[in-house]
């Protein structure tokens, strides 16, 4: 079997997203936020990790921005070293 064969494969979701009936990622017609827009109707999202509605929430915004410069960001985690204390 060519190593890229499954590449070039059409798939069952293939399908259904060109008939239009795709039933994953639809559109945001609104901001992110607890209630969004999508296909002309409000919804409650559900579906982001948004739902409490806290990445616009004024107070956990402002202890991020604390946090990232007091500690600065980094592309992972990893837990102290029994050494670094």
């Amino acid at each position: 079997m060519d190593i890229f064969e499954k590449c070039n494969q059409r798939y069952i979701q293939d399908e259904v997203r060109d008939l239009g009936i795709y039933p994953y990622f639809h559109a945001l017609e609104s901001r992110q936020d607890t209630e969004v827009i999508m296909e002309g109707k409000r919804r409650i999202m559900l579906g982001s990790n948004n739902y409490l509605g806290l990445t616009t929430n004024e107070a956990v915004v402002k202890a991020g921005m604390h946090a990232y410069e007091t500690l600065g960001s980094c592309h992972s985690y990893t837990s102290p070293s029994p050494r670094d204390s």
